[in-house]
């Protein structure tokens, strides 16, 4: 389900902060944990700078994957 949210406010290429802004989300940990390593995980989100993972510079954007389950979810409702 926070997956599913997520997929939904990522639109474009973003910084953790603006996705965590979008889903009125506070606590870093809890968004990670949650909502972002899940989503990458199964392969629906990726990185732009994958080799630092820690970059303050780091953005994150839909996969082909992840824009196919956003379609598929959006037809749904």
């Amino acid at each position: 389900m926070q997956v599913r949210d997520l997929l939904k406010v990522l639109e474009g290429v973003l910084y953790r902060e603006e996705i965590q802004d979008k889903l009125n989300l506070k606590n870093r940990d809890y968004f990670r944990k949650n909502y972002l390593v899940p989503a990458i995980e199964q392969g629906l989100v990726a990185l732009t700078l994958p080799d630092k993972l820690t970059s303050k510079h780091q953005k994150y954007y839909l996969t082909e994957k992840g824009k196919e389950i956003l379609a598929s979810l959006n037809k749904e409702n």
